[in-house]
Formats: C-alpha cells, sequence, structure tokens
C-alpha cells in the first residue's frame, strides 16, 4: 500500500506484545492501515508467556472497530498461534484457497481451529466462506480438477 516496511516504527506487533495503541496509518489508496512488518516474526516467541495473549489483538481493535464497518486482518497461511488471536478477535472467517490439493487438506485443520475459538474465546465467530479460489492456472489440470472438486464440496460458497 506503498509504505516501506523498514520505515515504520509502530506496527500490530507493538499493540498485541506490547500492549500500546493500534497505529493507524489514514487515507491509503483510500483506506486506513493498521502495518505489520518483519518485528511481527518474533510476536508468537514473545507472546508464549504473556498473561491474555489470546485476546491482545481483539483489545487492540476495540478502541477503534465503531469507526469502522469493516476492519480486514491479513493472517498467515499457517495455524500458528497469530491466526488463532486474530480468529478470537474476528467476527468472521474468509479463507481464500489455492487451488492445489495441500491447502484443501489444510482446510480441515482450518475447521478444527475454528471450532476450537467457538467453543470458548469467541462464541460469535462465523464463516463468512470458504472456496474463494487463487492462483488457478486454467491450463492445468489438477486446477481444474480442484476447482470441480470444490464445487461439490460443502466448504464452497
Amino acid at each position: 500500500m506503498g509504505l516501506v516496511p523498514r520505515d515504520i516504527e509502530q506496527t500490530v506487533n507493538n499493540a498485541i506484545v506490547d500492549e500500546q495503541p493500534l497505529p493507524i496509518h489514514e487515507g491509503i489508496h483510500g483506506m486506513d492501515l493498521a502495518p505489520a512488518n518483519i518485528s511481527l516474526s518474533t510476536a508468537e516467541m514473545q507472546l508464549v508467556s504473556a498473561s491474555m495473549r489470546d485476546f491482545r489483538l481483539k483489545e487492540a481493535i476495540e478502541p477503534i472497530e465503531s469507526d469502522y464497518d469493516f476492519i480486514l486482518i491479513d493472517c498467515p497461511p499457517s495455524l500458528g498461534l497469530l491466526s488463532y488471536i486474530s480468529l478470537v478477535a474476528a467476527t468472521h472467517v474468509l479463507v481464500p484457497l489455492e487451488t492445489h490439493f495441500k491447502a484443501f487438506e489444510g482446510t480441515g485443520e482450518l475447521l478444527k481451529t475454528v471450532a476450537t475459538v467457538r467453543n470458548k474465546p469467541n462464541r460469535k465467530l462465523q464463516i463468512a466462506g470458504f472456496g474463494v479460489k487463487t492462483k488457478y492456472a486454467q491450463n492445468l489440470s489438477l486446477c481444474k480438477v480442484f476447482v470441480t472438486n470444490l464445487s461439490r464440496s460443502p466448504l464452497s460458497i
């Protein structure tokens, strides 16, 4: 979005690790952004023994939540602590799937994690949709098979 990550001093990392206010950069291409950079890569290790770690992102978002119609939380493609605390903070989950088998297989693990989050820390979490096809190569037969199978899946939207 035009920001240079290494030049950003305050990031989401500061909000979730140091419990500082969420830094918002306003009006970038008509949107506001709470940026992250390489410092976020150490957050999981720093949060391992942190008190109330599950709710740190949720608490960082709460003061600005009413200012926005939508807040998008971009997560890493893993089910680590950062993804978990993002699910605790979220109201809905939208999962883009790459059009290959391993991405589809990983969806089951994500569903288990969503169920775990719904069990206690975020009972209101809803699934907005699955099956948004990304990295689709029309000329690859494996992608075509994936899309055909996805359209028959109960996960498809």
